[in-house]
């Protein structure tokens, strides 16, 4: 009973439900998609280390653990916007010359470093393409959840340079 009713409030949110088990202890951590965008957005847009962002929520009342934060960027990042990665690979790997002035080569075997390799790519193909970061990922993370993410055209509709994004997602023109 009370799971059908957590999977009710689930799915009126739109938050992404973190299952956790601790202890044998099935744990639900809940994370609205707003909220893991602006995670992301302040890690890897405006370089806010996630201990200096756990020490403002603490500031506000509010305690979320950095590793907390952490686990919310790994998951989002392999559930969801591997599959927007791997499609933007697929594109690059078409193209006749690629230049790149950064990258995020991988040096340590770490936990999450691949799901900050996958965030930061989007969130820098997000500015390329004249979007804000922010209201990108959280439209990105109110998409994904609900599309056949093995339906290429489904997902191309979501990439940063495709037509369909909406006008909410991108910066205006300073003209």
């Amino acid at each position: 009973m009370l799971t059908s009713r957590i999977d009710q409030v689930y799915l009126a949110t739109g938050a992404t439900d973190l299952r956790k088990s601790i202890d044998g202890l099935a744990i639900l951590v809940f994370v609205s998609p707003s909220l893991m965008a602006y995670t992301m957005h302040r890690k890897y847009s405006e370089a806010i280390p996630l201990y200096r962002q756990e020490k403002e929520y603490q500031n506000f009342g509010i305690n979320l653990s950095h590793q907390n934060l952490a686990n919310w960027i790994i998951y989002g990042a392999n559930t969801w916007l591997k599959h927007l990665y791997n499609r933007m690979h697929g594109y690059l790997l078409k193209e006749p010359i690629l230049h790149a002035d950064e990258t995020t080569m991988q040096v340590l075997n770490e936990e999450g470093a691949q799901a900050s390799a996958i965030t930061y790519s989007i969130i820098e193909t997000a500015k390329a393409n004249n979007l804000n970061p922010f209201y990108y990922l959280t439209y990105l993370f109110e998409k994904l959840p609900n599309i056949d993410l093995d339906d290429m055209e489904e997902l191309d509709q979501l990439l940063p340079w495709s037509e369909s994004i909406p006008e909410n997602c991108k910066i205006p023109n300073k003209e």
